[in-house]
């Protein structure tokens, strides 16, 4: 992301992506602004976290994951898992496919919380968490997000 070529079509790429029916379900955080400098803000928003994939299709992007701490957090707040799948990649496997090998990756490290945030109008993503041993956990979950949690790594 350091070159600005690369940056720039970056950012393009996921205006594209982040279509209405797409925003409709992430939250305000997560929505770009508006304006010639919105996905540079977008971008910026995101530094710090780790992208962990970016999901391509056909060399178009088609869907990013997230996984961080969230800003200004207390050290014993859960891992925050996140991920964005534009229209074109719904129903096709590409969310449930790559969280839960992103599962199989953290299972093999250290013990620790995941969590991560589904809006209730979308059941596919909860039930691609679901899907990867997450489970609900009511006592967070509210009307307007449903929060899951999963404990990922080496059990001694």
């Amino acid at each position: 992301m350091a070159d600005p070529k690369t940056r720039s079509r970056f950012g393009q790429a996921v205006m594209e992506m982040l279509t209405d029916p797409v925003l409709e379900h992430l939250p305000e955080a997560m929505r770009p602004g508006a304006g010639p400098s919105a996905a540079e803000e977008w971008i910026k928003a995101r530094e710090g976290s780790t992208p962990i994939a970016l999901v391509e299709n056909q060399e178009a992007l088609v869907g990013l994951l997230f996984l961080f701490h969230p800003k200004d957090a207390p050290a014993d707040t859960p891992l925050h898992l996140g991920y964005v799948f534009g229209e074109e990649a719904w129903g096709k496997g590409f969310a449930s496919e790559l969280v839960a090998g992103l599962m199989n990756e953290l299972d093999k490290g250290p013990e620790q919380m995941l969590q991560a945030g589904v809006s209730p109008g979308n059941p596919a993503s909860a039930r691609v968490l679901e899907k990867s041993g997450f489970r609900l956990n009511d006592a967070l979950s509210d009307e307007t997000i449903l929060i899951f949690n999963r404990t990922v790594g080496a059990t001694f």
